[in-house]
């Protein structure tokens, strides 16, 4: 099969790698149609991520460690392009973000950084009934789109 192999900082290929194979009882291989990157792929891809050396596999997205727990059937009528928003981003804005920071009804949240998964956490913040969402970024742009994601107030840090 092929796959996107890091090469060191600034090096990537699509080489062919061996199939993957059954480890463990819990574990499944899954056909992979639709994803998207991860943010940690591109630290990776930049040489920001010492404890991964040349020759790994990137895309982390697909791969399940715990299949048991973490693989879900979507309902007919899904489309890769709809559950492909499940894969990392929303649910890493939603984990981190809202349930880890414990947004409840009523709360002032304030999201650090408008790029994707800050969206997906002030979206996602929204739905769990925070009242004011704050969306800080360096970026206007980000900080106007934010406000499409559900910010109520936005602020511009200075770098």
């Amino acid at each position: 099969m092929k796959a996107l192999v890091y090469g060191g900082a600034g090096e990537k290929s699509w080489t062919d790698v061996p199939d993957p194979k059954i480890q463990n009882p819990s574990d499944v291989i899954v056909k992979v149609d639709t994803t998207t990157i991860c943010g940690t792929d591109v630290h990776i891809l930049k040489g920001d991520v010492p404890a991964v050396q040349k020759g790994r596999i990137l895309g982390h997205e697909g791969v399940v460690p715990y299949a048991e727990n973490s693989l879900h059937l979507l309902p007919g009528g899904v489309s890769d392009d709809q559950a492909v928003m499940l894969s990392d981003i929303l649910p890493t804005g939603f984990e981190i973000g809202v349930q880890y920071g414990r947004v409840k009804p009523g709360d002032t949240a304030a999201v650090v950084g408008a790029g994707p998964v800050g969206l997906a956490a002030i979206a996602t913040a929204g739905l769990y009934g925070a009242a004011t969402i704050i969306a800080i970024d360096l970026d206007a742009n980000r900080l106007e789109k934010s406000r499409e994601f559900a910010a109520t107030d936005v602020g511009h840090s200075k770098s």
